[in-house]
């Protein structure tokens, strides 16, 4: 079964995107922010990290960054998501881009869309 780290601040958003995953047959676990996805990272490193940008403690970027350096070489897939902050979510998500995430989606988006995006990543590897 393949695993997925889902890293969103939001917690109406994070249940429901766990919810879907975990119906689509994905092993799933959840963060609230970077802190907390580094903490879990080190205990089982996933197929895949989703993560929010703009998040408390440590935010997306950093994530990425710290999860790239320490998984050199490595499949290791990422998808940004963000509907932004003082910049729109598509500045945001450039930068992610510019920090090596595979894939980017801007929020709000359509779960259909969300799953596909998903499916891309874990299934080409």
């Amino acid at each position: 079964m393949r695993h997925i780290l889902l890293v969103e601040d939001d917690v109406q958003l994070n249940t429901l995107l766990t919810i879907k995953l975990e119906k689509c047959g994905y092993s799933v676990q959840h963060a609230a922010n970077g802190e907390e996805a580094l903490l879990m990272y080190e205990q089982r490193v996933p197929d895949l990290i989703v993560t929010d940008i703009l998040m408390p403690e440590v935010d997306g970027i950093e994530l990425l960054a710290s999860v790239k350096k320490r998984h050199q070489g490595a499949k290791l897939k990422t998808l940004a998501i963000s509907g932004g902050g003082h910049l729109d979510g598509a500045t945001y998500l450039s930068w992610m881009k510019a920090f090596g995430a595979d894939s980017l989606l801007e929020k709000p988006f359509k779960l259909a869309d969300f799953i596909t995006r998903v499916e891309g990543l874990i299934e080409c590897d």
